[in-house]
């Protein structure tokens, strides 16, 4: 009987999250349904294919991208591989589709993942519309790059690097609890640079509130609760950092990725202000914007979170929201100085407001601008000024999906797409015909197909390219 009962406890635990986990699955699936109603491989999510499916994810992700590794990149193409190689017995006409259920998992588990990390210092409200937020945050025409693909996911490790974090500090863990978590930091420390810096920025405040002293901390205070479980901590999260470093490339914090162009130091405002930190907020008149009001509007959104932060301490010390919020503060920060110091060539695609395009590079850092104004806003407490710019910033929000829920439910006709490439059959078997340059040499040899973009390809085993004829071509 005791152990009935346990049982119908553990499942009364875990049958909400997995609701939850395909509620946000379907979510955003719906954003970008193209990977399964007309199937293509688009960039690295082809280009890398051979690599990983050859070498495996760790040694492929040293190598496929020069500059910095790509980790969680290549492990989350690695389990696509996986799937149609168990299932459907290597085919790559199923890859997209593999790739639409990796990409949209990492979404759901990231969100769910968020709620429930920020479930435990903030209110319902708080958590949920973060997780509303993040969800349905317009991307303009980038949705067909991001959802329910691989590649553009990398922007989203920094933020997931704050919740990890974040969830180590709030209470004495299990070494059971603490060794996934780590392991998952690590990835994202092997991932993107930003998540460099956002573990530096977390070492600096844990290590001033380990040398503060403990009066000055509020005493029901959660983050790190105990001096001996803090320098545990810090002591793994600097292991953490120092395995990244010996395997990280020297020229790490100098590689400009994809964003080698001049730099318009005219739209760095525009950049660095309107489409980084406001966008969430302002997406619904975004053209109507002009340097002087973004910057007004920064200074509002930083007062509204100075104010937060000083009502809170005045009211309960150094307590666990006001670390989280100085901490999310921080988080945002180092997301905004990579990118202007790191892809600054990204401003000459900036048109005075008219454009938010590439709208992929800002996605992970507006989710962190959105999780700093929902801690700021919940740090006010029940007050009006609470339910002011609570209110005004929800309305926003709305106001920005609404504005754009044609880019947002895009469903099986996204914004941009490339069918008049078309899909991959229709590629590989007119490839096949002859119709486009065929791959030269013996018949053992690997054959590159192409991809979307042009002069893009998949590389793929014979065995691999003979099956897919086989089954897909045979009738054309």
């Amino acid at each position: 009987m005791p152990d009935q009962h346990l049982a119908v406890r553990r499942y009364a635990r875990i049958a909400p999250l997995l609701i939850a986990f395909l509620a946000l699955f379907a979510a955003f699936s719906l954003r970008n349904l193209e990977p399964l109603t007309f199937p293509t491989i688009f960039a690295e999510d082809g280009s890398w294919f051979e690599k990983i499916a050859r070498d495996g994810p760790f040694a492929a992700s040293l190598t496929v991208r020069p500059g910095f590794p790509v980790l969680g990149l290549t492990l989350l193409q690695s389990a696509a591989i996986l799937a149609i190689d168990v299932f459907f017995s290597g085919d790559i006409f199923y890859l997209p589709a593999a790739y639409f259920v990796v990409s949209n998992a990492f979404l759901a588990g990231l969100a769910l993942f968020m709620f429930c990390v920020l479930r435990r210092f903030l209110s319902a409200a708080a958590s949920l519309g973060a997780v509303i937020a993040t969800v349905l945050m317009p991307v303009g025409l980038d949705g067909n790059e991001i959802f329910g693909r691989i590649l553009n996911l990398v922007f989203l490790f920094p933020p997931l690097t704050f919740l990890l974090l974040v969830d180590m500090s709030r209470s004495r863990r299990s070494w059971a609890a603490l060794l996934p978590i780590t392991a998952v930091l690590l990835v994202c420390l092997m991932t993107l640079p930003v998540a460099l810096l956002v573990v530096v920025s977390w070492l600096a405040l844990a290590l001033t509130l380990q040398i503060l002293p403990r009066k000055a901390i509020t005493p029901t205070t959660s983050w790190m609760a105990d001096r001996p479980y803090g320098w545990r901590l810090i002591g793994i999260v600097i292991v953490c950092v120092a395995i990244a470093a010996v395997l990280l490339p020297p020229d790490v914090l100098t590689d400009s990725g994809g964003a080698k162009a001049p730099i318009a130091f005219s739209a760095m405002i525009e950049f660095a202000l309107a489409r980084t930190v406001l966008y969430p907020f302002v997406a619904a008149f975004y053209d109507r914007l002009s340097d002087a009001t973004t910057v007004a509007l920064t200074a509002l959104y930083a007062a509204v979170c100075i104010f937060a932060l000083v009502r809170q301490i005045r009211l309960g010390g150094l307590s666990d929201k006001a670390l989280l919020l100085v901490f999310a503060a921080m988080c945002l920060g180092c997301q905004v100085v990579a990118l202007v110091i790191f892809r600054p060539g990204l401003t000459s695609l900036f048109d005075h407001y008219r454009s938010t395009f590439p709208d992929r590079y800002f996605y992970g850092a507006n989710i962190t601008s959105v999780l700093v104004l929902a801690i700021a806003l919940d740090s006010l407490a029940a007050s009006r000024a609470r339910m002011l710019f609570g209110g005004a910033a929800a309305l926003l929000v709305a106001c920005g999906v609404i504005a754009h829920a044609k880019t947002i439910i895009e469903l099986s006709r996204p914004a941009t797409t490339w069918r008049d490439q078309g899909d991959i059959v229709q590629t590989t078997c007119a490839f096949a015909r002859g119709a486009l340059p065929t791959n030269p040499g013996a018949n053992a040899a690997p054959v590159a197909i192409p991809i979307y973009p042009p002069a893009w390809s998949i590389v793929v085993s014979r065995d691999r390219y003979e099956l897919f004829l086989r089954r897909h071509c045979a009738a054309t």
